[in-house]
C-alpha cells in the first residue's frame, strides 16, 4: 500500500496495485516485458468511492542487426493533475474541484545505421489524458480529456568518438475537450553532444 499525500484541496490518497510481471527474451535481437494489473485508489475522509482502473507498463525491442534498433513502449497510469479547477456552483458560490488524471501512452523508436558516421532516428508517439473527480461534487463537473501526438525524425553524423552534430525536426499536437489546451507546433533543431 502506497500513501499519496496532495495539496490541497485534492484530498491524500492510498493506492493499492495488483501487478503481474512477464519477461521475455529468446535472443540478444528481441525482448518483451510486461508489467500489467489494476490500480485501487481510496480517498481520505471518504471523499469519493474507491477508483479502481487497469495500469500497465510494457516495453518491447528488437534489434535484428548491428545497424538497426525498434523499440516500442506502452503505459497506463494514474497521477495527480498539479491544477485545482474552480467552478461556479447553481447559486454562483466557489467550488473547488479536484481532479487526478490517467495517463495513456504508446511511444516507438526506430533508429538506423546509414553509413559509417550517419545515424537515422524517428522518434513518435501518443498520449490520451483522461481527467476524473477526486472529490464528490453537489454538482455535476465535466471531465477534461486530452489527446496529444508527436513525431521527430532526426539525423546524426558522428564527427569522432567523442563528438556528435546532428539535425531534428519535431511536430507536435494537442486536441482536448476545451479547446482552450488545443495546440500545434513546429520546432526545427541543431544539437550536438560532446562526451568526456
Amino acid at each position: 500500500m502506497v500513501y499519496n499525500p496532495v495539496d490541497f484541496p485534492t484530498p491524500d490518497q492510498q493506492l493499492v496495485q495488483a501487478n503481474v510481471h512477464l519477461n521475455y527474451t529468446p535472443s540478444r535481437k528481441f525482448s518483451v516485458d510486461v508489467i500489467a494489473g489494476e490500480e485501487f485508489r481510496t480517498f481520505e475522509h471518504r471523499a469519493r468511492g474507491t477508483f479502481d482502473t487497469p495500469v500497465f507498463a510494457i516495453s518491447a525491442g528488437w534489434a535484428p542487426d548491428d545497424d538497426v534498433k525498434v523499440g516500442l513502449t506502452a503505459t497506463r497510469q494514474v497521477f495527480n493533475s498539479a491544477a485545482a479547477l474552480t467552478i461556479l456552483s447553481p447559486n454562483a458560490a466557489p467550488i473547488h474541484a479536484s481532479q487526478d488524471y490517467i495517463d495513456t501512452s504508446l511511444n516507438g523508436l526506430l533508429r538506423e545505421h546509414i553509413c559509417k558516421p550517419l545515424y537515422f532516428t524517428l522518434l513518435g508517439g501518443y498520449e490520451h489524458v483522461e481527467y476524473f473527480n477526486t472529490i464528490d461534487l453537489p454538482v455535476r463537473l465535466t471531465t477534461l480529456t486530452d489527446d496529444y501526438f508527436y513525431v521527430q525524425p532526426s539525423a546524426d553524423v558522428v564527427l569522432t568518438r567523442y563528438w556528435v552534430f546532428g539535425a531534428y525536426y519535431l511536430r507536435r499536437q494537442n486536441t482536448g475537450s476545451v479547446s482552450t489546451v488545443d495546440f500545434h507546433s513546429n520546432e526545427f533543431g541543431v544539437r550536438t553532444t560532446i562526451k568526456f
